[in-house]
């Protein structure tokens, strides 16, 4: 009878350990404690970091949910649900799995996520690039790395060049050519979007001089000295200038690395002299 209730002492014992361990305990354990009433708010994305255990949480600081939420008790579930979209990812498939996903950024964005410095998901109004604060802290599930603000996921093509506004006039060559579900939905697509300027007409561009298939061409990607070709077959070439400053086709970059859903968006100065 003693040995029955040590044992079911011991699994209780076991039981309250684990449970202390979960994400949300963890996040208060380690001071995070607005971001675990976030995650109390969101079962759903809870239950996602729940599903396996190799899962990385970066959880933002008490004051800068404040700051961007207002000092409520409890987040707005909406609100939070959109700022927790980004907040949590598993590791990277199998090989055999990265090869039928090799048209997505799965990869490159989960190396983003593993540097020592920053993480950047890319592309929202800019995108938005946030320092490590702290951590690793382990849970039950993986572990949370305090991170000093939110990060936005990627979106379509169309929606990255539309919320960042440089490029208006191509993307409206891409919609006048009917190419907008190509530049969406084309896997592994680097595209070089030339900014608006009185001195071109978007709609007479040819848009597929602008876009690179079946390569993420992420900046340290490109290569100076390496021609690639649109899907029409116009070569872009990769050049250093005799400034020191990187060019595509004798163009300079305005911004580069915008990541979308399904690739990559460069801004460049203006468009192709071909």
């Amino acid at each position: 009878m003693q040995l029955k209730y040590l044992l079911l002492s011991s699994l209780l014992a076991i039981a309250n350990a684990q449970k202390k361990n979960d994400v949300i305990s963890r996040c208060r354990e380690v001071g995070f404690h607005k971001f675990a009433e976030a995650l109390e708010d969101n079962p759903a994305f809870v239950a996602s970091i729940n599903a396996r255990s190799d899962t990385t949480v970066w959880a933002v600081p008490d004051e800068v949910i404040e700051q961007q939420f207002g000092n409520n008790t409890k987040l707005h579930k909406r609100q939070s649900t959109t700022a927790l979209a980004g907040q949590a990812v598993h590791k990277p498939p199998g090989p055999a799995a990265r090869k039928r996903a090799s048209g997505t950024n799965a990869e490159t964005l989960y190396q983003y996520l593993e540097d020592p410095a920053f993480v950047n998901l890319g592309c929202q109004w800019g995108g938005a690039t946030t320092a490590q604060l702290n951590g690793p802290f382990v849970f039950d599930k993986g572990v949370i790395i305090g991170v000093v603000g939110f990060f936005t996921l990627p979106t379509l093509w169309s929606q990255t060049i539309q919320n960042d506004g440089r490029a208006d006039q191509f993307y409206a060559a891409v919609v006048h050519a009917k190419l907008e579900s190509f530049f969406d939905n084309t896997p592994a697509c680097t595209v070089f979007a030339p900014i608006d300027t009185k001195k071109y007409h978007g709609h007479k561009l040819d848009p597929k001089k602008y876009i690179i298939c079946n390569f993420l061409g992420h900046s340290p990607q490109l290569l100076p000295g390496t021609t690639y070709y649109s899907v029409d077959g116009t070569p872009i070439k990769i050049t250093w200038g005799s400034d020191g400053i990187k060019r595509v086709n004798g163009i300079e970059f305005v911004q580069t690395d915008l990541i979308t859903k399904n690739g990559v968006l460069h801004l460049i100065k203006k468009p192709f002299k071909w």
